[in-house]
């Protein structure tokens, strides 16, 4: 994607020019230094102005980087996904000009200490590594805006996170981390914040702070319980905390007015207050594989509700204002104790979806106690779970 936007703007302004002697030397001297041949340095950058621009060494078995790469002054996008990296030389910190520095799957433990010099770098990846501690070296990036780890060992975020106050994408999902440190809400501007599948048993009241706050994941960890500052961001529109132990909703859920992907599959929720009927922008709310015994009385007025999956819970009933969701397109209740359905509920039209000859089901009934249902009930159920009745438990025991 980066190559094609690149190639396409640099024909636009008419920039192609044959490679400089020093870049095509240093980009050659990567390449020895691997032991590629048959490639050629034009197949494998782009230019401007006959300078390297881009630099596309994604899966090539690359396991160092010669000091050569310091020369690439222009350089802007290095890729080097899918390698067999242990180490960056320090030389890479003279990269002034490199906006996006890509390093995915390789076998990175350690960055240099000091990368100040990359002033201009805005995105760094460097997703399932090996690192186990968080690199000092990225504390030193002033102006990074996007940083990805997941899926190294990393145990802990120093105090020191705080350095990096111009972060907007934060991703350190399926690490080893056991705390969050309350410096994290000095990241004001971070507005995606991804801790899923770590160890944290608590968030920090710090993080009512993060204000910018859009999509935050802290699903799969140890928490027990949500802390009401996180209630005070109220710019979130996606919010996870699935598999977990979280036992209750706190009331100030209401404050999440922007709120419209509420997913809690997989803890032991009990209830949901009636003020979450107030979060006006839901679309999805996903509480499967919890112990809700009932749904809020007033659900009806999520009038922009697109999903609701309520099953693997122990529902005896649904309330009436469900039949209200003018937007409902798919509704999960299988694995609960329904006996009954509530009136109007052929209501529910749109549920019935269609992509060319392909039918998805958006209806379950399955694993339920209806085994009485007669006129317009069956006959909606009928037509969105057909099979639904063979699916019932009759005999009483669940």
């Amino acid at each position: 994607m980066y190559r094609s936007i690149l190639l396409v703007a640099c024909f636009a302004a008419g920039l192609f020019a044959a490679i400089a002697p020093g870049d095509s030397m240093a980009v050659r001297a990567i390449l020895d230094a691997n032991g590629i041949v048959g490639v050629a340095v034009s197949d494998i950058v782009d230019t401007a102005d006959g300078r390297v621009v881009s630099l596309f060494l994604s899966s090539r078995k690359i396991h160092t980087l010669p000091h050569d790469i310091g020369g690439l002054s222009s350089l802007r996008l290095l890729a080097l996904d899918h390698n067999e990296l242990t180490s960056l030389p320090g030389e890479i910190d003279s990269l002034g000009e490199l906006y996006n520095l890509s390093l995915s799957d390789n076998r990175l433990a350690t960055l240099p200490p000091q990368l100040d010099g990359l002033s201009s770098l805005v995105v760094l990846t460097l997703d399932h590594n090996r690192f186990t501690r968080f690199p000092e070296g990225a504390l030193t990036l002033k102006n990074l805006q996007e940083l990805n780890m997941t899926g190294n060992g990393i145990d802990a975020l120093p105090a020191e996170i705080a350095k990096m106050s111009g972060l907007l994408i934060l991703h350190l999902d399926s690490n080893l981390i056991e705390e969050v440190p309350p410096e994290i809400g000095d990241l004001a501007g971070l507005q995606v914040l991804g801790l899923g599948h770590n160890q944290i048993s608590e968030l920090p009241p710090a993080v009512g702070a993060l204000g910018s706050l859009a999509m935050a994941d802290f699903s799969f960890n140890r928490l027990t319980a949500l802390p009401r500052e996180l209630y005070f961001c109220t710019a979130l529109t996606d919010l996870t905390i699935s598999g977990n132990g979280i036992t209750e909703i706190s009331a100030e859920v209401k404050s999440l007015r922007n709120l419209r992907f509420f997913i809690a599959d997989s803890n032991d929720i009990v209830g949901l207050p009636a003020e979450i009927t107030q979060c006006s922008a839901l679309q999805k709310l996903s509480l499967a594989d919890n112990r809700l015994a009932e749904l809020p009385a007033d659900i009806g007025k999520c009038t922009k509700l697109a999903v609701l999956d309520a099953s693997i819970n122990v529902l005896t009933g649904l309330p009436a204002s469900i039949t209200g969701l003018p937007a409902l397109g798919a509704l999960f209740l299988g694995h609960n104790r329904l006996d009954s359905l509530p009136p109007r509920i052929e209501n529910l039209t749109g549920l019935y979806l269609e992509t060319g000859s392909v039918r998805f089901a958006t209806l379950d009934l399955s694993d339920n106690r209806l085994c009485g249902l007669t006129g317009t009930a069956r006959a909606w159920a009928d037509r969105f779970d057909p099979g639904w009745e063979s699916k019932q438990d009759c005999t009483g025991a669940h």
